[in-house]
């Protein structure tokens, strides 16, 4: 259990440092960045180490059946609205906060349904039930972490004179709504690994090791993430005329550091994949509140560093995360006493 947890917390520090690149992107629009980064995270880095490490990959997918990769691809798919959301998130409301909210839900969400779905018999055991109280906690800390983001909306932008640009931008709250909806979606990635289970059991057959089987899993349901994350972002470079941009000296620079962000996400997702290996029956339930609590913890302290909360919002979004991480704790126990019953 140890090396799964190793594997986690590793997986965590690199997916709260993903998006740190984006601070030195500042001649490229949103959709040029994001290009870059579905291009290399969805597409490139997972098809490259699913060939590299799992064999005999196309009998692996005639094997695991047509059904499942449907499915696995749905959820992939929808994932990638959660993702293109996510990137606007950083844009609008900060990187601590988009991580605080989206994965305070994402790892309520992502573990709940997995437990409901897959192990309903156990939903009113006493793991069952810690595990709801935890989901219920993260909700507030949700709600405490949003509380502290308008408050350093409001001290970051004072008053606004109707004649001020500030006053026509869109509320707080209404920019709220953007990290909620990526982190009601967020879990979909999660469901992906929990329901397309039998690709990884035929990588495995094939001859892949057990932490490097769900590799085969990523690029199928990152690949359906990609369609909806590059359409997304076609949309935007035509609407806003960015593509254009490709083309500034700083272009080289800026698509390494695209590069070094889409690998950086996709090796912490890698990482939590074969993490789930050493899990148990319980993996996905149990590594991806721990996952979450971990990306959240490191993207507040870059932002800490960066000087981005100061005073009374920091002191708040400073609880908020406390709460989320003591609920994804509690989750966390709630799993194990499930696993220790079964």
């Amino acid at each position: 259990m140890w090396k799964g947890l190793l594997l986690t917390f590793v997986a965590g520090a690199m997916g709260g440092t993903f998006p740190l690149p984006m601070r030195h992107m500042r001649k490229w629009a949103w959709e040029n960045i994001w290009t870059v980064w579905s291009v290399v995270a969805l597409i490139v880095v997972p098809w490259l180490m699913a060939f590299f490490t799992v064999p005999h990959l196309g009998a692996v997918y005639r094997e695991s059946g047509a059904g499942v990769i449907l499915l696995s691809s749905l959820f992939g798919f929808l994932w990638g609205i959660a993702g293109f959301l996510f990137g606007l998130s950083v844009e609008l409301v900060g990187m601590s906060l988009t991580f605080a909210v989206v994965n305070g839900l994402s790892s309520a969400i992502g573990s709940w349904i997995p437990l409901v779905v897959q192990h309903p018999g156990e939903i009113l055991t006493a793991g069952g039930l810690i595990v709801s109280a935890g989901v219920v906690g993260v909700v507030g800390g949700v709600a405490i972490c949003s509380w502290a983001g308008h408050l350093r909306s409001k001290q970051s932008s004072g008053p606004a004179s109707s004649q001020d640009p500030v006053a026509n931008k869109p509320a707080f709250w209404r920019k709220l709504m953007v990290p909620v909806t990526a982190g009601v979606l967020g879990p979909c990635l999660n469901l992906g690994f929990a329901f397309g289970q039998k690709i990884s059991t035929a990588a495995v057959n094939a001859g892949s090791s057990h932490a490097a089987s769900t590799n085969a899993l990523l690029a199928v349901v990152l690949s359906a993430g990609f369609v909806s994350n590059l359409g997304y972002c076609l949309y935007r470079l035509m609407k806003n005329r960015t593509a254009r941009l490709f083309a500034i000296p700083e272009a080289g620079k800026y698509l390494l550091l695209g590069t070094i962000m889409g690998t950086l996400w996709m090796v912490s997702y890698s990482l939590y994949g074969s993490s789930i290996s050493y899990f148990g029956t319980y993996g996905t339930v149990v590594g991806w509140p721990m996952l979450m609590a971990m990306i959240t913890i490191v993207s507040s302290l870059w932002d800490i560093a960066y000087g981005d909360w100061t005073k009374r919002p920091l002191r708040i979004m400073a609880l908020g995360v406390i709460v989320l991480i003591g609920t994804v704790g509690i989750i966390s126990y709630g799993m194990f006493c499930l696993q220790h019953v079964t």
